[in-house]
């Protein structure tokens, strides 16, 4: 991406958050919150380390989960490399030092295989399992669970915006990506959300939806798998 290209994306960021309704019957079901964390203009350094913090601890508690887990190594995981170095690459892009960005944006391909472009807006908790080829573009709540191989992004021409920038998806708090699976395109998706193994989320989805089969279908928490 060319600095001008950052440069345009850092103003589609910046520019009104445009709403337009769900889709029904999607409509009466989500709730129309905003992200809570959601904002375009520049992360101070303090506010940046306090999201970091709050990923290492959900990296933590995963790993302290996990028998014979190394937890006073987690500065040295995967998983939290790539994050680290997303919010440091976030926090330059958003102060307008696109160059920096890119370099750190690059430096996390090269060392974990992760693609999280600076522009994208992610909320604390952030925890990308496994982060070899993980990419990531929109706007996230707090809590996004990425696994392997899993991601969100654009729909190549569409161009339209819902508040996550031209063609990109916006979900809120606790959405959870299974293997293989993604988001696609301006869609809205709830919180709580789970993305089961290989599907592709192209339709918006409402709060504690479990999506399941190639119609996507919508299952209440009552009868998730």
């Amino acid at each position: 991406m060319s600095n001008r290209a950052d440069q345009i994306a850092s103003g589609a960021l910046e520019s009104a958050r445009a709403r337009t309704p769900f889709a029904a019957p999607v409509a009466a079901a989500v709730k129309k919150t905003e992200v809570r964390h959601g904002s375009s203009g520049p992360l101070t350094w303090g506010e940046t380390v306090a999201r970091i913090r709050a990923d290492r601890k959900r990296l933590l508690a995963v790993l302290a989960a996990q028998p014979g887990a190394a937890t006073k190594a987690a500065f040295f995981h995967p998983s939290f490399i790539c994050v680290l170095l997303y919010r440091i690459s976030s926090h330059l892009f958003r102060s307008r030092h696109y160059l920096a960005a890119r370099i750190f944006w690059q430096l996390s391909f090269v060392i974990t295989g992760a693609d999280i472009s600076p522009a994208a807006e992610l909320g604390e908790g952030l925890l990308i399992l496994s982060p070899a080829g993980a990419a990531l573009m929109g706007v996230a709540g707090r809590n996004l669970t990425v696994m392997p191989c899993a991601g969100m992004g654009g729909e190549m021409g569409n161009l339209e915006d819902i508040g996550a920038g031209p063609g990109l998806p916006l979900l809120q708090d606790d959405v959870v990506l299974e293997p293989h699976a993604g988001i696609l395109g301006p869609i809205r998706v709830g919180s709580r959300v789970r993305v089961r193994a290989g599907l592709v989320l192209t339709k918006d989805a409402p709060d504690d939806a479990d999506i399941v089969g190639p119609e996507h279908r919508f299952i209440g928490p009552k009868n998730a798998l």
